[in-house]
Order: structure tokens, then C-alpha cells, then sequence
């Protein structure tokens, strides 16, 4: 079909509104109970940009121990995919036992608190992102492992990515993906919203690999309905999704645009082939986790990972001089790495490159910039690692204030400051992951 042609097709469309940055989808399960325990999915980005969170699926959404994990497209040279579970509790709180070496692993915060995790994954338009949960019988008595797995396509391989261990809490639905199932599009970083994001969502639900049961209707908010077969969410300009959906009519047809109240007919039910039934059934497991590799220890050199964004401790464009400001970047082709050196009751943390060491330069009660010195004995070089979780919060001991990532930023080269330390609710942007870099 020409271009011109397509334009006299879909000029009478009207996409919806979408006064919100998010756009979802609510999947009816029809008779399924909620004695499910196995989720897959799929889902195929075919239009996106930076700053954009592609939710495969959520669970329970808010309830104890739900849960949800997807795709994540975090900047121009970063895509990953993310497992979380929220706490049972305020006093119950899950645990990461298992994990693949390239996972980070800590807790989140804002809406809700729980385990996360996240691994950089780097996934393609285009190309089926695949993905399973299985929850089961934790070693303990009332507690649930939730197991996430995500196909490689490369290796032609699943790999575990992380295993998040809760304590059901007296929570029958804990050991289960019941509730209420949704996906949804995000746009978390608010920017570029006339440009096209699209991507399209299949789930599958059931009590084991075999018995799982396509999911065929849904409805939904924003910008959504059907195209080639899935369900689709998008967000973008109407002139430009109607360009992108162009392009796509070849390979998947044209779209049928859902709406507010409006229900659309099921999407065409596709049983899960054998073979792959038979590799959901026999997934790998990942080791347990060596806490000792994340602890702070005197000698060792880390990549220190901020909890809220993901990104690694850096100095600006890597920089190797004194006096370099402190920011946090996954964009540099060669990590800056840390080493740990006990000075009394703390510690150094010395940039391993160029022996540098961190040092809070400034008096409270600004907030000021950490720039990195040539070691001394000063106050300002000597940090305490203070155990929140998973994760730690890098405190100065000359005040207490704690590395803070500026204005909770989840952009590379976002500055890293010190800030007085929010002990009570402790906030994702001033807690850090330590990941041991053995040689």
C-alpha cells in the first residue's frame, strides 16, 4: 500500500487523549483462579526513545508481596530489564537469595517499598522480549520464592535472572500471581512526548508450564487496542503514530484502537508450542548469593550502584583529575572503579584508576558537591557504610550526610552530592549497591 493511501485510511482516525504519562493495560483472566503460580509473556518494542518503562506485567498491583518486571529504556546507550517485589509489610520485607552475576539487586522506594533488581539487557525493537515468573515454596515455612527468568536470543538460552524470597505474612495471595494482572507503557522521564512509543503485549497465566492459558481480552487507557494479533500501548503525536503505524502495516497489519468503555473482541488464542513448554519446565537456576561480595571491605574494589537510578558512582566523563565532580553514569565504556581503605572507624573511598579519594569538600547545612582529593588524614575523606537492606548508605563522618544522587536523577552525569540523610523512610537516591570486581 502507498503511503498516500495509508493517509486516506487513517485520516479519519482519532487516537485518544492521554492526560497522563502512563498508559495501561488490565488483562481479564477470565475463570483463572488465583492458584496461579507461573506468568509468561511477551513483548516487542517497535517504536521508542529514552526515558520510556515497558511494564511486561504486574500482579497484585499495591497488594503485600505483588509484584511486576519488564523492559526499561534508560538513555541512549543503556536498556535493561527489571524484577521487583514489594514488602509483605512494613516489618516484612523479601530478600534477593539468587542472582545471576551481572544483576543488581537492591530496594525501591516511592510508590510502595520492596526488593528490586535489574540487569542491562540490551533488547531490540523489534525483537520479541520473553519472559517467565514462577513463584513456589520458599525453604522456610510460609515464605515464597518468586523466580524470574528472561530468554536470551543470542544464546538461544533462558537465564535466571533473580530469585526474591518473601514471608508470606499470613497472605495466602503471596504464594500466588492472583489479583488483578496489568501491563502498561511509562513515560518516567516525561521528555519527548510527541515522539512514538509503541509496543505490543501477549500473557500467558496458569498454575504450571503446562497448563498455561493464553489471556485474550483486555481493556484499556490511554492510546491502546490491537495490532498483529497482540495487544498494543502507545504514546506520541497523532501525525507521527500514524507515520509509525504506516511503516508497521506490512509485518502486522493496521491497528484497531481501543478506548475508554469500549471493548474490543479477543485477540486469537495461541497455546505455548511444546518445545517451549519443555524449557519452562527444566529453567536453570542462578547461584545464591555471596553477601560478602557486597559488603564493604578494606582492600577490595567495588562498582558502587545507585538503588533509585541503576547507575554507577562516576566522576564527570570519567575524569581522572583532582577536583572532578562526582556523578553517576552507565554511558562510559569503562566503569570508574573503587577501592575500600580502612582509616580508623571508616573508610577511604579511593578512585582505583588514579588513587584519588572522596572527600566532602563545604560545611553543612548546604549541599554541596563531593570531589575527588589526593588521600589525606582529613575528616572529609573518612566514610561509614550503614546497612539499609541490600543496599548502604555512604555517610561522611565528619557530619553525617550521606551521598545523595541531585534531585533524584536518573540521567547520566546527574550530579551525586552529600545531603542530610533520610533515616526514618529511606529515600532510593541516597542508597548504594557495592558489587565486588574480582581479578
Amino acid at each position: 500500500m502507498s503511503p498516500r493511501r495509508w493517509f486516506l485510511i487513517v485520516v479519519a482516525l482519532v487516537l485518544p487523549a492521554v492526560p497522563s504519562a502512563a498508559q495501561h493495560l488490565w488483562w481479564d483472566k477470565g475463570e483463572e483462579k488465583d492458584a496461579t503460580t507461573c506468568l509468561y509473556g511477551e513483548v516487542t518494542v517497535l517504536a521508542t526513545t529514552p526515558g520510556i518503562y515497558y511494564s511486561s506485567a504486574g500482579w497484585w498491583p499495591g497488594a503485600p508481596a505483588g509484584g511486576y518486571c519488564g523492559i526499561q529504556h534508560n538513555g541512549p546507550k543503556e536498556r535493561r530489564t527489571i524484577f521487583s517485589i514489594w514488602d509483605t509489610s512494613p516489618e516484612l520485607r523479601p530478600a534477593i537469595t539468587e542472582a545471576d552475576p551481572r544483576t543488581y539487586f537492591g530496594r525501591f522506594g516511592g510508590e510502595g517499598e520492596g526488593g528490586h533488581t535489574h540487569m542491562l539487557w540490551n533488547w531490540k525493537e523489534r525483537e520479541t522480549f520473553r519472559f517467565f515468573v514462577r513463584k513456589s515454596k520458599g525453604d522456610e515455612a510460609e515464605t515464597t520464592d518468586a523466580r524470574y527468568y528472561v530468554y536470551d536470543p543470542q544464546k538461544k538460552a533462558w537465564l535466571h535472572s533473580a530469585t526474591i524470597h518473601s514471608p508470606n505474612g499470613g497472605h495466602a495471595e503471596v504464594a500466588t500471581i492472583g489479583g488483578g494482572v496489568n501491563s502498561f507503557l511509562e513515560n518516567f522521564s516525561g521528555a519527548d512526548k510527541s515522539v512514538p512509543k509503541l509496543a505490543i503485549y501477549r500473557l500467558w497465566l496458569g498454575p504450571q508450564p503446562d497448563k498455561l492459558r493464553c489471556l485474550t481480552r483486555c481493556g484499556g487507557d490511554g492510546i491502546w487496542g490491537q495490532l498483529g494479533g497482540c495487544y498494543f500501548l502507545a504514546e506520541g503525536d497523532e501525525a507521527k503514530l500514524r507515520a509509525a503505524f504506516a511503516k508497521l502495516e506490512k509485518d502486522y497489519g493496521r491497528p484497531e484502537f481501543g478506548g475508554k468503555g469500549k471493548d474490543l473482541p479477543p485477540i486469537p488464542d495461541a497455546p505455548l508450542p511444546d518445545k517451549l513448554v519443555a524449557e519452562l519446565k527444566a529453567l536453570p537456576r542462578a547461584a545464591a548469593i555471596d553477601l560478602k561480595s557486597y559488603e564493604p571491605q578494606d582492600g577490595k574494589t567495588y562498582t558502587i550502584r545507585s538503588v533509585s537510578s541503576g547507575k554507577r558512582l562516576a566522576t564527570r566523563d570519567g575524569s581522572r583529575r583532582a577536583g572532578a565532580d562526582l556523578v553517576q553514569d552507565n554511558s562510559l565504556e569503562q566503569p570508574v572503579l573503587w577501592r575500600l581503605e580502612k582509616a580508623g572507624d571508616g573508610f577511604r573511598v579511593v578512585n582505583a584508576a588514579n588513587g584519588l579519594a572522596l572527600e566532602v569538600a563545604g560545611k553543612p547545612p548546604e549541599a554541596v558537591r563531593v570531589q575527588p582529593k589526593r588521600k589525606s588524614g582529613a575528616g572529609g575523606q573518612k566514610w561509614e557504610f550503614i546497612k539499609v537492606g541490600d543496599a548502604y548508605h555512604i555517610a561522611s563522618k565528619r557530619d553525617g550526610r550521606v551521598l545523595d544522587v541531585e534531585d533524584r536523577s536518573d540521567k547520566d552525569g546527574a550530579r551525586v552530592i552529600v545531603y542530610a540523610r533520610s533515616a526514618d523512610s529511606p529515600a532510593s537516591n541516597q542508597l548504594w549497591v557495592l558489587t565486588e570486581i574480582k581479578k
